[in-house]
């Protein structure tokens, strides 16, 4: 596999002088034969990360939700597609108390409706244990969703009322699914809102949405889903189109990072209000050069991160660009560019407890000119100059295997493995096979016990095959260790 050099750059000046102290930076590229593409960092508990997005590396070239589970130094511990016929793309996903997991997916009705929402309910090793579906006759596009003292909550845009409609949604668990215990729509109007990310504080939900007509703006509730209560309302002051983009919030208020199209080209903007909704800050900083932000954090309580792409720094591609802010007055404080001659963007940015910021979006640099996850870890914010510790883990072929809903889900221990390994609940008399990344069967066997002795370390598939139904069960991850 052919590796590329890494191109350096800064936004506004050069880099860095080499007296700097230069940091090591995590670079992990994950991927198939087609287009594979990160949406949305999800931090674990006991420290792991869940990454998020869409893959058409299937058997079918078609797209499903793809899921990736790697420890604090970006090493996988599983992956695993989950499909809903004909399309999914997965937008985000939260962890529950008892460990398991919720993928939100925006799942292709048919062509008459368009997309609807889709929660697709894992367990804590990737299994798929249960689905659950809504949708209206017109397109439902869902966006977020979090876990609340045990209780769902899912937001996205709805157009069964001919317009697009903030709508919330909280669930209860029943079994392996989530039922709708209460819903509601934010201010209906005859102005289209389209969603785009949303934050909590205590039991208000503070919802950044862009407003479509013919000059886009931005605006921001705050509301109590509860009562449907209007608490205070943001719309961005600028002539100019303006579309939302990201949230986030901390002790120290809440940002919106939106895109402007000025007259001197495309700028990002920003937003820092208080928690009662003073605003405490709005600035299209200059750059000099065309930029889309993407993503936006705070680092500390007085200074935030964004991540924008750009096409103008040199490097030949699509560039990220990572840039620190001060609160106070906005102004800018550094930050470097991540390329290469190809197209690198980035979708999303976390920090885990460590201070680690952690970047996923997709890149198309390192295997056969198609999009693959792109994962970067920082080890703070206070980046500059750099070296890369890159990992390229692009295989032939991404194994996609219809799902099976089990009443009893298998359940693989111990996992990883060394020599022997169980699946509990799996039938004596029925068959499985080992496949490897590629999907090449290296191992069969009948009953609960597989043997995974002598197999180099790597991630497997177990894939079952029932006597009883004669129907493939999903594919399991092993990973084998030494």
């Amino acid at each position: 596999m052919q590796r590329i050099a890494v191109l350096i750059g800064c936004w506004v000046c050069a880099l860095a002088s080499s007296a700097q102290d230069v940091d090591t930076v995590l670079m992990h590229v994950f991927g198939g034969p087609q287009d594979d593409r990160g949406a949305r960092i999800t931090l674990l508990e006991g420290g792991d990360l869940l990454l998020t997005g869409t893959t058409n590396s299937t058997t079918a070239s078609e797209n499903h939700a793809w899921i990736l589970r790697v420890d604090s130094n970006a090493q996988t511990i599983w992956s695993t597609t989950v499909e809903d016929e004909p399309l999914l793309q997965a937008v985000d996903a939260i962890e529950h108390t008892n460990g398991s997991l919720t993928i939100l997916g925006m799942r292709y009705a048919n062509a008459a409706d368009g997309y609807d929402w889709g929660w697709y309910h894992l367990s804590s090793d990737g299994v798929l244990t249960g689905t659950t579906t809504w949708g209206s006759s017109s397109w439902d596009l869902p966006v977020r969703c979090w876990n609340r003292n045990d209780t769902m909550w899912t937001l996205g845009t709805s157009y069964a009322t001919g317009n697009g409609d903030i709508r919330w949604m909280q669930h209860g668990e029943e079994a392996d699914a989530w039922s709708n215990v209460t819903s509601g729509v934010i201010h209906a109007t005859a102005v289209e809102e389209v969603a785009v990310d949303a934050v909590w504080t205590g039991d208000t939900l503070v919802v950044a949405s862009t407003l479509v007509g013919a000059s886009d703006r931005v605006r921001v509730d705050a509301i109590r889903p509860g009562t449907n209560e209007l608490l205070w309302t943001y719309e961005s002051s600028w002539d100019e189109q303006t579309v939302a983009v990201a949230m986030d919030a901390s002790e120290s208020g809440i940002l919106v990072l939106m895109n402007v199209a000025t007259a001197d080209g495309d700028r990002l903007a920003f937003a820092h209000f208080a928690w009662d909704g003073t605003l405490l800050l709005e600035d299209i900083p200059g750059s000099g050069y065309d930029i889309q932000g993407r993503s936006i954090h705070w680092y500390s309580p007085t200074d935030f991160a964004t991540v924008a792409w750009t096409e103008q720094l040199g490097a030949g591609g699509e560039e990220v660009l990572f840039s620190r802010w001060s609160s106070n007055g906005g102004s800018w404080q550094g930050g470097p560019s991540f390329g290469s001659p190809w197209d690198d963007a980035v979708e999303h940015m976390e920090q885990d407890a460590s201070g680690r910021l952690w970047l996923l979006g997709r890149t198309d640099g390192y295997s056969n000119g198609r999009d693959d996850f792109y994962l970067l870890g920082l080890p703070d914010a206070d980046v500059d100059g750099y070296v890369l510790d890159e990992e390229i883990l692009v295989g032939d072929s991404v194994l996609t295997i219809p799902d099976a809903i089990r009443t009893q889900p298998l359940r693989i221990a111990p996992n990883p493995a060394r020599q022997w390994t169980e699946v509990i609940g799996w039938n004596a008399r029925d068959a499985w096979m080992l496949v490897d990344f590629s999907g090449r069967s290296v191992r069969t066997g009948m009953g609960s016990q597989v043997s995974v002795e002598g197999l180099p370390p790597g991630t497997y598939y177990w894939v079952g095959q029932a006597s009883r139904t004669a129907k493939s069960m999903r594919a399991i991850p092993i990973q084998v260790v030494r």
